[in-house]
């Protein structure tokens, strides 16, 4: 048995309880077990199945991907509590208290002899593992952000696999204004440097100028939500879009 439940900027949308189903699928197409209508997500996105204690979640070939805390997966066995993101939405997973779950296992990538990530791994992990492996992928992708008009701000390291930017008590990047979201936009980590993704339904996220829905970031961008703004400054400063 488990929960789904759907959320839009920070705003519940819509809960899912499955207690028989061995496989829910995700998607814009109406026959999914959980229908998004978005042109972000893909007819059939991703798929949940179970297999005995475990829930795996698998992308299928969406156009957008899947991603979990922010990392890009195409297999991954859930834990609960696991945010997948699709687009603009965020879907939350959930098993009841007392379910038995087994052990939780995150999604590692295993390394051949030469060093090249092989997909589909898994590796029994603590969370003070966990964050040891975030602190290791942090120095190879060492970034922060510059409030940009705030003489004597700190810079803000990226050490994280994620940051949410809005007026939240949670956020962990702080912006204010009548134009901005609980919820504003989310920048995230993968293996290639830093994405930022718009997840607003309010005023517009900005970089360079200009407005986007998810874009890969450079040395020196200038991300602008309302009145607020920020320099992303990254040694990776040559990345591509």
């Amino acid at each position: 048995m488990f929960k789904l439940t759907v959320f839009l900027a920070g705003q519940k949308i819509q809960n899912f309880d499955f207690k028989e189903k061995q496989f829910v699928t995700i998607g814009r197409e109406k026959g999914c077990e959980v229908h998004i209508d978005n042109i972000g997500v893909s007819r059939k996105h991703c798929q949940i199945e179970k297999k005995e204690r475990i829930y795996v979640l698998r992308d299928l070939n969406s156009g957008n991907g899947t991603f979990v805390s922010g990392r890009r997966v195409t297999t991954y066995n859930l834990n609960s509590g696991d945010e997948i993101m699709l687009g603009k939405y965020t879907v939350l997973f959930e098993r009841p208290e007392g379910d038995d779950e087994g052990t939780d296992v995150l999604m590692k990538p295993k390394e051949s002899a030469a060093g090249a990530p092989q997909v589909g791994a898994t590796l029994q992990m603590d969370a003070g593992q966990v964050e040891a492996m975030q602190r290791q992928r942090a120095t190879r992708v060492r970034a922060h952000l510059l409030a940009v008009g705030t003489p004597g701000a700190k810079p803000t390291f990226l050490d994280r696999s994620l940051y949410v930017i809005g007026k939240a008590d949670s956020a962990n990047i702080k912006a204010t204004g009548w134009r901005v979201a609980p919820k504003h936009a989310i920048l995230f980590r993968d293996e290639a440097g830093f994405q930022i993704l718009h997840v607003s339904a309010k005023g517009p996220t900005l970089v360079n100028n200009r407005p986007v829905e998810q874009q890969r970031l450079r040395d020196g961008d200038v991300i602008q939500i309302s009145g607020h703004k920020f320099q992303f400054m990254s040694p990776q400063g040559s990345q591509k879009r």
